[in-house]
C-alpha cells in the first residue's frame, strides 16, 4: 500500500519514497476509480492509494500558487485543464 500523508510525502509499506523521478511517474499515472478513491493505474495493474488529504499539495512561490512536480514546479494555470 502507498500512503500520502497531508503534506504530499509519499511512503511505501511505511517507508519515505524520496526518488523525485519514481514519485513523478506515480502522479503521471494517478487516476481515480469509480468510488472516487485515488489509484496508480499502469496497463491493467491497479495500486490503490492511502491519501491523508490530497497527493497534490501546491505551494505558493513568487506570488502564484505552483505544484511541485518531479523536481519541477508549475503554475496551476499551466496544468489546469481549460477545456
Amino acid at each position: 500500500m502507498i500512503y500520502v500523508d497531508k503534506d504530499g510525502n509519499w511512503f511505501h509499506k511505511g517507508a519515505p519514497l524520496v526518488h523525485r523521478g519514481l514519485i513523478g511517474f506515480f502522479y503521471q499515472l494517478l487516476d481515480t476509480d469509480p468510488q472516487g478513491c485515488y489509484i496508480i493505474r499502469l496497463q491493467n495493474q491497479i495500486c490503490w492509494l492511502e491519501v491523508e488529504d490530497t497527493p497534490f499539495v501546491p505551494d505558493y512561490e513568487a506570488g502564484k500558487y505552483v505544484l511541485p512536480l518531479n523536481h519541477k514546479t508549475y503554475p496551476i494555470s499551466a496544468i489546469r485543464d481549460e477545456s
